[in-house]
Parts: C-alpha cells; structure tokens; sequence
C-alpha cells in the first residue's frame, strides 16, 4: 500500500483527476480523486463510469475480472 500512496502523489502531482486501482484478490476497485482519499470502492455488482474526465464512458466492473479467476 505504501508503493500505492506514492504513486498516487506522484500522479496528481503531475495534474492527474482521477486515478482508478484494481484490486484482483477482493475483485474491487478503488477511485481516487485526490491522493489523501477517501476513494471510492466499486464492486463486481457496480458499474464504473467516467465521471467527469471520461464523459459517456461506463463499464460494468465485473468485466474487468471476466477472463481472471477468483483467487483464493
């Protein structure tokens, strides 16, 4: 997690807004808007969208970890 804290620093940074991390093992993803969070948590029930620096863009998170198995 701590390699995870300082890239998000370094991302934004750099001037980027969002900045999405997948988690495999949990099959979740996390949304950071700024890199102190809280981030977002999404699941595979939930769908992701591009808020507003992806307008229109939206996919269902349980795409993401079709082609992975469920770890254990």
């Amino acid at each position: 997690m701590a390699e995870i804290d300082q890239k998000l620093n370094e991302y934004f940074q750099s001037g980027v807004q969002v900045v999405w991390v997948i988690d495999p093992k949990p099959r979740m993803l996390a949304i950071y808007t700024n890199p102190k969070g809280p981030a977002q948590i999404l699941r595979e029930g939930d769908t992701l969208d591009g808020g507003e620096v992806l307008p229109g863009f939206s996919a269902p998170i349980a795409t993401l970890f079709k082609n992975i198995p469920p770890l254990a």
